[in-house]
């Protein structure tokens, strides 16, 4: 069954499920994010989300400037793709929010090698010498992408047809996941006998760990609720004088919390609790906490910083009580822009005044 298609000039994104599975799929959508080039082909991307019983997923099919050295054009439309699509008020991109995100298309970056070079690996099947001039990889290990994986890849490059470039991977597919151990990349690969636009088209497959609705009808309602303590951010660029605001926000909250602090030092202090919708670790393990950093005056988002509560409900789990303490990266616009630490406790309540 055809649950979504969505059509911008020539690509069109159609997202299927099997007839047995439709009724588990819901908040289906779709938007077109279009960002001005240089170049004479539309750049910018489709972004769908769909949620799978509890899980989110969210696909971002991109079409990305052209050229050997379009890579700052690249990560400009990148970076405004990424920022473009906002969940409610939060300032928070739908791609931070989503347990599962893949991010593919024509992302057109090239290798950086001698034509006749990279024929001659080929013939060999060294793929990840060919790797080593490619433009992705290079950005990535300077900080594009944070978060985003890819398969090793072992085929031939799919783009060959212009004879004054080398034989490139213009085609990828990425993928980002909220808990690591929940998505498996099966399968990886092109067809090269299926030219299309001058290049071979590419696939992947997936295996996906999906959460499903909560509902208990025997346990007993848990009160408990998150505390947050020492929280200290680190800019690589802040303007000392600025004040900035955090909130603070997951779906197993209550609502959204709102904290400043005072230049200079971006430090939060006296974080009031967060009470919790459920209070049952398992359900827990599954959520991550969002951080998201603005200018106080000019509300410019500063940065965004996911803290997973998975490794707390394991310490928990084994019996240890003293607070998790995490250090994660700010992101912004597809990059890191600075860190963000402190610590986290998990406090239950065994009566109104009480806790454990």
């Amino acid at each position: 069954t055809v649950v979504d298609q969505c059509v911008w000039g020539t690509t069109v994104l159609c997202s299927f499920v099997r007839n047995c599975l439709w009724h588990k799929v819901s908040n289906v959508g779709a938007t077109i994010s279009n960002t001005p080039s240089e170049s004479d082909t539309p750049c910018g991307a489709i972004v769908a989300t769909a949620k799978y019983c509890e899980t989110m997923l969210c696909f971002v099919c991109c079409r990305l400037p052209s050229g050997p050295f379009a890579n700052s054009e690249r990560e400009a439309v990148l970076a405004d793709v990424l920022s473009d699509v906002h969940i409610a008020d939060l300032d928070l991109d739908v791609t931070a929010r989503a347990c599962h995100t893949f991010l593919f298309g024509a992302l057109n970056y090239t290798v950086e090698r001698r034509r006749t070079e990279v024929q001659q690996l080929q013939k060999h099947n060294q793929y990840a010498l060919i790797l080593k001039g490619d433009q992705l990889k290079q950005q990535q290990m300077g900080g594009l992408l944070p978060g985003f994986c890819e398969h090793p890849i072992a085929f031939d490059p799919t783009e060959k047809s212009d004879p004054c470039l080398s034989p490139s991977y213009t085609d990828r597919i990425l993928w980002r996941s909220l808990s690591s151990d929940r998505v498996q990349c099966i399968t990886y690969s092109s067809v090269p006998q299926a030219d299309i636009e001058d290049r071979a088209p590419i696939y992947a497959t997936f295996r996906l760990k999906c959460q499903r609705p909560f509902i208990s009808l025997f346990a007993p309602p848990v009160r408990s609720s998150l505390h947050l303590e020492q929280v200290v951010a680190k800019e690589n660029r802040r303007d000392p004088k600025s004040n900035l605001v955090l909130t603070i926000w997951s779906p197993c909250v209550e609502q959204p919390l709102h904290v400043s602090s005072k230049a200079p030092q971006p430090m939060f202090q006296g974080i009031p609790s967060l009470p919790l919708v459920v209070g049952d670790l398992e359900f827990l393990s599954t959520q991550t906490l969002f951080l998201v950093m603005k200018d106080q005056k000019t509300g410019e988002v500063k940065g965004t910083g996911r803290i997973p509560l998975l490794p707390l409900m394991q310490n928990l789990a084994d019996g240890l009580t003293s607070p998790y303490t995490f250090d994660v990266p700010l992101e912004l616009r597809a990059r890191i822009v600075g860190t963000i630490s402190g610590a986290l406790r998990y406090v239950r309540y065994t009566n109104e005044s009480d806790e454990i």
